[in-house]
């Protein structure tokens, strides 16, 4: 209280101190555990200076201390990220709405004077709303109510995120994560991690398993770890990015139409469609002008021609009849003694 007002009252959300009841402090590093990364000293500057690449697992300024992922990334790692972007991105199209990934950013979690104190580097994060991710940047709040990332996804290829990451995450209020076990095998892996996809919940300030993401509905966790294991997206990928993305454009209204490539692909569809309409509706009218002149002919010379003529007769036929010019059917119709007899005339004239 400052001259009679309730200053944290004016204060951002993001600035304001823990409410009463909550946690004054987060869990701390010694209580996490770090299997596949090799712990060293830190200090902000030093972390700060980091390449974008540096494969940080989690960075502790108080502790003064970075867990840096001890293997350099392999396929087995990078190939589930690479489909997981494809089928997002799929998944946008059909919604009619982009949604946003920020793999290359990190998270900074910020004491209550805005001091970082804690930051980790996610796999993959998704944003519904693309727009969420510039009103977040990159920044959190301890304790503060904010938005958050829709998905994190983490690929345990030499890692194992149960034992720290995890729990970062849920004392950070993130909604929903995904942890990823290649099929791809890795001899580094820890002992007990098995291939799959594990999506869990935010529920009560702890995370609970689910067999269905929330996110993107409808999605269930084996249906995404078969996503992310693909070597090329199959045609079950298609067609569940496709439910998925119906699904969201449903609840927001939209749809295929509002993606800008989509409508393009289909207004040339429907523009080829159309031509060839019309390039099918000329070619049937120069075949039945061409049997007109047949029929005439040959009747007046009192030949008989069937009904059908010239539907009766065989593809390759058809197909030199439609061809053929107009004087050239004349010609062979006016000498021919009948059908067949016209056929023959009429290829030979074609083959001259």
């Amino acid at each position: 209280m400052a001259n009679g007002l309730d200053v944290t009252s004016r204060m951002p959300a993001a600035l304001r101190p823990p409410a009463e009841g909550k946690r004054s402090r987060w869990l701390p590093a010694s209580a996490l555990e770090f299997v596949g990364c090799v712990e060293c000293r830190m200090t902000l500057a030093e972390y700060e200076a980091l390449p974008d690449d540096a494969k940080v697992e989690l960075f502790d300024a108080e502790a003064g201390r970075a867990w840096r992922v001890a293997e350099a990334a392999t396929a087995p790692h990078e190939h589930p990220l690479a489909m997981f972007a494809s089928f997002v991105e799929r998944i946008a199209m059909v919604r009619g709405a982009p949604i946003l990934l920020g793999r290359s950013a990190g998270l900074q979690l910020l004491d209550v004077d805005r001091a970082q104190v804690r930051a980790m580097h996610p796999d993959e994060m998704v944003f519904l709303d693309p727009e969420s991710e510039m009103r977040i940047g990159s920044e959190y709040a301890w304790q503060a109510e904010q938005e958050h990332p829709d998905v994190v996804l983490e690929v345990d290829n030499t890692t194992d995120v149960r034992r720290n990451k995890l729990l970062v995450y849920a004392d950070w209020g993130f909604p929903e994560l995904w942890v990823e076990v290649p099929e791809a095998y890795s001899p580094s892996r820890p002992r007990g991690r098995r291939p799959g996809l594990t999506i869990y919940v935010l529920e009560d300030g702890e995370y609970r398993e689910s067999s269905e993401s929330r996110a993107f509905p409808g999605l269930k966790a084996e249906e995404a770890h078969r996503v992310l294991n693909e070597r090329t997206p199959s045609p079950e990928t298609t067609a569940l990015a496709s439910r998925v993305g119906r699904a969201l454009g449903l609840r927001e209204g939209t749809g295929p139409e509002d993606d800008p490539l989509l409508r393009e692909q289909r207004a040339e569809g429907r523009a080829v469609q159309r031509a060839e309409g019309r390039a099918e509706g000329r070619a049937e009218g120069r075949a039945e002008g061409r049997a007109v002149i047949v029929r005439e002919v040959l009747r007046v010379r009192g030949l008989t021609v069937s009904a059908e003529f010239p539907a009766d007769l065989p593809l390759a036929d058809q197909t030199v009849l439609e061809q053929a010019s107009p004087g050239a059917v004349a010609a062979a119709a006016v000498s021919a003694g009948s059908v067949a007899g016209f056929l023959r005339r009429l290829r030979r004239a074609e083959d001259s």
